[in-house]
């Protein structure tokens, strides 16, 4: 078998936003959370998530351009 690529940071982080959106929602369809706090969770948590994939990204870039001289 054909051996996975090892993913960067940044796409780590957004399998880890994906997970986390998938498992607000699953509190909210338990009714563990209401939906108007699975909507709170994700505004608070989304733009911090997005913050932090940009900021990777940017570290990522950086590395490579450095690497490549």
């Amino acid at each position: 078998m054909a051996e996975k690529p090892k993913l960067t940071k940044s796409e780590k982080l957004k399998e880890m936003h994906k997970e986390f959106k998938t498992g607000i929602g699953a509190l909210a369809k338990a009714k563990l959370i209401t939906k108007e706090e699975k909507a709170a969770k994700i505004a608070e948590y989304d733009q911090a998530f997005k913050d932090l994939i940009k900021e990777e990204k940017a570290k990522e870039k950086a590395k490579a351009k450095k690497a490549k001289k």
